[in-house]
This record gives C-alpha cells, structure tokens and sequence, in this order.
C-alpha cells in the first residue's frame, strides 16, 4: 500500500467514516512487518498534529473510530482462529497481533488527547455514579376515587378481606385514599395497579391467581370476580399463574387481543412500543383470540399476534419468563431489543449513533439485580457495541 493510500484511509478512520472493509485493509497492513516503519511515521504525523478545537462534531467522529476498531479487531481474531492450520508460523501471528493492538494504543492515544481534552468522561463506558437496578415499586388506584396508593415494596401481593385492602402477610393499608368509615364494597369494587419504569409488583387476586408485573406494566381487575367469567386487562409484561376454575374462565385481554383459560400457566407481552403482542404458554392449555384469528396453545408454544395475523410458534419458554426469576434473556435478541429492556428496567432514555437496527444476535443471560455499568460493560464483551452513560441518558455507539 502507498504512503498517499495510507494516509487517506487513516484520515477515513479518524473521522470515523471507514467502511469495515477498509478498518480491516488498515489494520492488516499494519501487521506486516515490513510496512511497520511505514505505519509508524503515518500515526507519528497525526500524533505530532496541532489538536483542533474540541467540539462535539469530533468527539462523534472519535467515538464512532472507536467502535469500528473494535469490531474490526474481533473479525480478525475470530479469522485467525480459523487459520490455525495455516502455514504462518505461530511467532509471526503474535507480532501481527502485537502491530495491530500498537496501532490501535497509538490511534486512541491520539483521539483522547485530539478530541476529548477536558472532556475525559466522554470516553468512559460508565460515568462515576453508578445507576442501582428496579425493584419492588407500583401504585394502586381505585375508580372512583382520586389519588394513588404507593405500595410498600418491601410487602407482596394486594388483596380485599370483608371490604378493606391488605397485603398478603395481613398488614393492613395505611393511606388517606382509604377512609376507614368507608369499606370499600368487594362487588364494586376495581383496582388498577401500575408499575413504572425501574418497577416491578407481585399481587394476589382474590381467587387465587398470582400475577407478576414487570417494569412499565399494567392490571387492572375487580375486587371480586362476579359473572360468568374472571375478566382482567393488561399492558406492558405481565406473567399469570391461573387458579383453576373450570365454570370460570379465566379471561386476560391486552388491546384487542383475549387469552381464554380455565387453569394455567403464561406471559403476556404487550408493550405500546413493540410492533406485535405476544403470548407464551408455559403449562396447561390456552385460546388466543383476536381480530386477526385464533389459536389454540399447547405448552412451550407462543402466539405472535399482529395486526394482520396471528403466528404460532414453538420456544424455549424459560427466554420469556426469565425476568420472573431476576434475569434477562439476550438469546436470539438485537441491540434494539436489548435496550428496550434496559431502559424500562433501569429507568433510563436511550439514544443510539449508528445504525440502531442492527441486526447481530446476542445469546445467553444475565442477572437483573446488578447495577447498570456492570451490564453494559457485559453487552460490550459480548459484542464490540460501546456505551456511554450521561446521567440518566445512555447512548449507544454502533
């Protein structure tokens, strides 16, 4: 390769503006030994550089230069794993990989100082204080009347005895929205309990049924199950285990969409921003209907409903019902996924730069109860993606 290539494709890099094709044309010339002085005058020239003004411009550019190199650097590995058998002597593959992490040392020794002088945080997967993960949190309301109760996240389950709410080990509600002289009427009475972002809620219906709500969720139900049917409503995530009734039906609805059951086990996903609504049975048997058409469920199937069909499918159901046990599933998910679960979970906004409908897929779990940082530098092992959080804000370099 040529000085002028060279340099033009570095100046590409700097920038941010290679292509991967071109990273990789980058780094493999540099692990040549013989282009090694070449490649060194080349990083020497821009390290030796008046540094520009920094603004915010560069520090894209810089950012973006480090999330391309990572990348790249993996592709290469994974190559050279490939190429074990190859006629390339064990001791000249350890001078390539040494070229190679020289030049990216030398590269962000120059981007940090070119583009983030006083500006340090920038270039830190985590800032300094650290963002704890969701937990016990949700509010009660009850039609008809104003106000909201804050439920004690130490305590699970809500339920009525004779008119009067408690938790389920007995204690009793201590809250203005609750006059004592006022019983509420169990026939009347309607709850709906709502989980915010960074939220989740475990409550006790009154015939039994145990629901778990996960973070930006809602439920709202009666007091008492009266009619021919145990009627409830939903969005955002929300795992049932059913009490059995057979005269009863259990009846979940989520926008236009009803789960039917008399007994069973499932998880409904139905939050505003997903494109489909999905159910996933886990024990006994269940009737998805709506607009779209209708199934029938066995175990270890999911029905993916959108608005112009209705698809079954069979899955590992422990993937959807893994934030019940404190976990998240990354298998067979995107970034975008991913970070959709992130931000209702840890209460944060994302903002991606690049191209945020990448499709990689990731796999494996990972536990919901350690705090933010740890996570994100987990995802980053995982995939090359690089993450930046500023304050309650994370953005996402692809």
């Amino acid at each position: 390769m040529e000085n002028q290539l060279l340099t033009v494709l570095f100046e590409k890099y700097l920038s941010g503006q290679c292509s991967p094709t071109e990273i990789r044309t980058i780094l493999q010339h540099f692990e040549l030994e013989e282009n090694e002085k070449l490649a060194k005058q080349v990083i020497y020239n821009y390290l030796t550089e008046e540094p520009d003004n920094s603004n915010e411009e560069n520090t894209l550019h810089a950012q973006r230069a480090f999330a391309q190199t990572d990348q790249a650097l993996r592709e290469l590995f994974a190559a050279e794993k490939l190429q074990k058998k190859a006629t390339v002597s064990l001791g000249i593959r350890w001078v390539s990989i040494a070229a190679i992490l020289f030049t990216i040392l030398s590269i962000g020794y120059f981007l940090k100082n070119k583009y983030s002088t006083g500006n340090q945080a920038l270039f830190s997967t985590v800032s300094v204080k650290d963002i704890p993960p969701g937990g016990n949190h949700a509010l009660l309301k009850i039609a008809g009347r104003q106000g909201a109760i804050e439920l004690t996240p130490n305590e699970e389950g809500v339920q009525l005895k004779n008119g009067n709410l408690f938790y389920k080990n007995n204690s009793g509600f201590s809250d203005p929205i609750l006059r004592p002289e006022e019983n509420l009427q169990q026939s009347e009475a309607y709850y709906t309990i709502e989980t915010p972002r960074g939220g989740q809620y475990k409550i006790l219906l009154s015939d039994g049924t145990e629901v778990w709500l996960n973070a930006a969720s809602s439920l709202s139900y009666p007091g008492v199950f009266n009619g021919p049917a145990r009627e409830v409503t939903v969005t955002g995530e929300v795992f049932f285990q059913v009490a059995k009734n057979k005269a009863k039906p259990f009846i979940v609805k989520a926008g236009n969409i009803k789960n039917i059951v008399t007994g069973t086990s499932f998880n409904v996903s139905a939050y505003p921003d997903e494109s489909e609504i999905k159910t996933t049975l886990v024990t006994g048997g269940l009737h998805v209907s709506g607009n779209s058409g209708n199934v029938v469920l066995k175990p270890g199937q999911q029905a993916v409903i959108s608005p112009k069909a209705i698809a079954v499918q069979n899955v590992d159901v422990s993937e959807y019902i893994s934030w019940t046990n404190d976990e998240f599933s990354f298998e067979n998910k995107n970034i975008e996924s991913i970070m959709k679960s992130i931000s209702r979970w840890y209460d944060v906004d994302i903002y991606y730069q690049g191209n945020r409908y990448d499709n990689r897929k990731f796999g494996g779990t990972y536990t919901r109860t350690k705090g933010l940082s740890a996570l994100l530098k987990h995802l980053e092992k995982l995939s090359g993606i690089h993450f930046i959080m500023e304050g309650r804000r994370v953005k996402v370099i692809l």
